[in-house]
């Protein structure tokens, strides 16, 4: 089994290759002018357990978190923007994972937003 920093090494250049090929903009819906790009980034999250022994572990996973990019470099989480009413965006979104899944063996897991 790979360690987590191997992991985290796929989840890096996986990440780099999902933000040269995939093109995804924030815009204004009435002038259409762009305000923000999103970026994919791997997200490290720690954690630690007992296991059946009592032996204390800390580990860590990278998994794949979106934000926005503004022109002026300044980033902001999506969860932040957008409430209400984004079911579509994030539907679309995790479709679009999900064929990245299917078409490049990935195992990437779907953006969890709102009630799910």
């Amino acid at each position: 089994a790979k360690s987590n920093l191997e992991d985290y090494e796929v989840d890096s250049a996986l990440m780099v290759e999902i933000n040269k090929y995939a093109n995804l903009d924030l815009v204004l819906a009435d002038t259409k002018e762009k305000i923000a790009s999103v970026e994919f980034y791997p997200e490290i999250d720690s954690y630690s357990y007992y296991d059946w022994n009592d032996v204390f572990h800390e580990d860590k996973d990278a998994n794949l978190a979106y934000r926005f990019v503004f022109a002026n470099g300044s980033t902001g989480d999506l969860e932040a923007y957008f409430g209400d009413g984004f079911d579509a965006f994030f539907n679309d979104l995790n479709g679009f994972i999900l064929d990245l899944n299917d078409k490049y063996d990935l195992g990437l897991e779907e953006i969890e937003y709102g009630n799910e």
